[in-house]
């Protein structure tokens, strides 16, 4: 169970995370997150959007966990050319200890623990969702 709970200030943020709260959120800090993104990188904004909120759109994220004993473990997206054969783009890994990884993506091996986030279409996703999981 993940647990995502609402705090107004980073006190309550704070006590939140210490009855076991996995996420607290803050809705001003993410309102003025937004507009400044909106007023610096307006259409990153609008794409992250789209992406994130938009079920028309074609492209979608999602993030895949690599189950136990997967076969990626030890091997790079290079080896198995992930976007060759599913269509689905590796934008980050993250590990074990929750580090993301995007400037080395392509060639780091996998490890046990690994989760993939990716961006594709709903079939290029499934087919890599289908791939990790034999």
């Amino acid at each position: 169970l993940f647990i995502v709970s609402r705090a107004d200030d980073s006190e309550a943020m704070t006590k939140m995370l210490q009855v076991g709260a996995d996420r607290v959120l803050n809705p001003y800090e993410i309102a003025g997150s937004r507009m400044a993104s909106l007023a610096t990188q307006p259409n990153v904004a609008d794409f992250v959007d789209v992406v994130v909120h938009d079920g028309d759109f074609e492209a979608k994220m999602r993030e895949i966990r690599l189950p136990d004993g997967c076969d990626f473990v030890g091997q790079t997206i290079d080896d198995l050319t992930i976007r060759q054969d599913t269509g689905a783009v590796v934008l980050s890994v993250r590990d074990a200890t929750s580090r993301f990884h995007t400037d080395d993506v392509t060639g780091r091996p996998f490890a046990e623990g690994d989760v993939i986030v990716a961006i594709g279409t709903d079939e290029a996703l499934d087919r890599l969702a289908q791939r990790v999981s034999y």
